[in-house]
């Protein structure tokens, strides 16, 4: 969807700008390592349902996927 584009881009050009050092104490973004299959990988939360994941190595981040996400505890 367009908003998430726009949200993702905004990330994006964050990071760009600041660093994602900067970016991760970014709050609302809820930055955090994933973990058993996803380990390795970074989870960001573009919106209340979508989630962007992200590998970091050196000074390279790649975004793996961008998907919707159920956050409801289990």
């Amino acid at each position: 969807p367009l908003d998430i584009y726009k949200r993702v881009r905004f990330w994006v050009e964050s990071v760009q700008a600041h660093g994602i050092q900067e970016v991760r104490l970014v709050r609302g973004y809820r930055d955090h390592p994933l973990q058993g299959n996803r380990e390795g990988q970074r989870s960001v939360s573009i919106n209340k349902n979508w989630r962007l994941i992200y590998t970091e190595s050196l000074e390279v981040l790649d975004v793996q996927e961008v998907n919707k996400h159920d956050y409801r505890t289990k």
